[in-house]
């Protein structure tokens, strides 16, 4: 064989090698460190330790439990991903009847995940057998924006969270209440610290004796409530508080925690 097409073809040989070249996690799984997304839990689950590249793709349970995952997750619907003192990068998309879990049963013990980039998760009502939109966010560091749309059947959580970006609820609705912060009610759930501007549009809890919780949280910059039905009570508020298109604050029960919010800047919600 001519000796340059030989040197040609390894050449070859030895790249399409190292792009498929798997990282083993401490006890074997391997994540493939190709340009295409690995699929959980249908390829494999993650091991604690692994490290995967190229994105990962959840198309069933999936506990992350001290994994890194780089190139974002995306869920989809049928999909539940549950994180645990993890490591993302690229940020996570939650498809309609999917279900996203982070940090809901690390948090007592101080453990923690990071998510660098945004959150967005949408929700759906009507869903194909195995699917459902749930969401329960627990003391986790998300270094962007976190937003969250559609219908939710159940109760969802955002608690004790650290979020660098905005935070966006639009046209929210779910039958059981929705917490965004509520120290004192029945899951005990720390407000979040954002960075940014929290917005809240077109959004309540619609079951019976239910409402939209936005209670204890600190806000750097304004918020922001349109045509939404809630409760927004012991707020820190950085910004302004601004209220339209019919927004109504509801009035807590008497034996509730005290009403009202620190705003530094104007408010038009009084």
């Amino acid at each position: 064989m001519n000796r340059r097409i030989a040197i040609a073809l390894l050449a070859a040989a030895l790249a399409a090698c190292s792009q498929k070249q798997p990282l083993a996690g401490p006890s074997g799984f391997s994540a493939d460190l190709s340009t295409e997304r690995f699929s959980c839990p249908s390829d494999a689950t993650p091991e604690p330790g692994a490290v995967v590249q190229g994105g990962l793709e959840v198309n069933g349970y999936c506990l992350l439990d001290h994994v890194t995952v780089n190139d974002g997750i995306i869920v989809n619907p049928g999909g539940n991903v549950e994180l645990e003192s993890s490591l993302v990068s690229g940020g996570i998309v939650v498809s309609a009847c999917g279900e996203i879990e982070v940090d809901l049963s690390d948090h007592p013990t101080g453990e923690t995940s990071t998510i660098n980039g945004d959150l967005k998760a949408t929700a759906a009502t009507d869903c194909p057998s195995g699917g459902f939109s749930d969401l329960d966010i627990w003391t986790a560091r998300i270094n962007g924006r976190l937003s969250i749309s559609g219908s939710y059947l159940g109760g969802p959580t955002v608690c004790g969270n650290q979020i660098t970006g905005n935070v966006v609820l639009d046209h929210v609705t779910s039958v059981h209440p929705f917490w965004l912060g509520d120290p004192d009610g029945v899951f005990g759930c720390p407000g979040n610290t954002i960075g940014g501007t929290l917005s809240v549009s077109n959004s309540l809890a619609v079951g019976v004796g239910r409402s939209l919780e936005v209670e204890a949280n600190r806000v750097s910059g304004s918020v922001l409530l349109s045509a939404s039905t809630l409760e927004l009570n012991e707020n820190t508020i950085g910004g302004g508080l601004r209220c339209s298109n019919g927004t109504v604050i509801l009035l807590r029960e008497p034996d509730d925690d005290p009403v009202g919010n620190t705003v530094r800047g104007a408010n038009t919600c009084r």
